[in-house]
């Protein structure tokens, strides 16, 4: 591990790095405004298709929001047409969410247009830097997730 001057100078530029880096490709991606979509509702319309038919507070633990809000979130989604919401025949108290054809439309048109820009900044990358910038990813990914288990846990 480098010593700690060191690793506290390579932390400050990688903040500046991810902070501008991020922000840049992020409004380059921003096609979920032409969609009708805010950011967070691209990214709930995106974890709803990730997860399948879900219920709303397996959403609002996803995003760590409150349920209510994420009904709110929910309501938007459902209005613009992007979700539907169907009874769960199991439960009949839980109401499920499932994206819509318009919601699939959206998402690809989305997903087209980061992998289109990201493309375009991997091509400056070889094979073994896009390897190892996904590794690294990977790896801070489940430091993340261990964490936030370990924190449940202390609970």
């Amino acid at each position: 591990m480098p010593n700690t001057d060191m690793l506290d100078q390579k932390i400050d530029r990688l903040l500046e790095l991810v902070s501008s880096t991020t922000k840049k490709i992020r409004m380059e991606i921003m096609v979920h405004k032409d969609l009708g979509l805010t950011g967070p509702q691209f990214h709930t319309l995106y974890l709803i298709s990730k997860e399948g038919t879900c219920k709303t507070t397996r959403l609002a633990e996803l995003l760590e929001v409150k349920p209510s809000a994420m009904t709110v979130m929910i309501d938007r989604l459902v209005h613009n047409g992007f979700v539907a919401r169907c009874n769960d025949e199991k439960d009949r108290r839980a109401v499920l969410v499932s994206v819509t054809e318009v919601g699939k439309q959206a998402l690809d048109k989305g997903k087209a247009k980061a992998k289109e820009v990201l493309h375009r900044y991997f091509s400056h990358l070889n094979q073994e830097e896009i390897t190892f910038l996904v590794d690294i990813y990977e790896k801070l990914n489940s430091v993340q997730i261990a964490n936030k288990a370990n924190e449940q846990k202390s609970k």
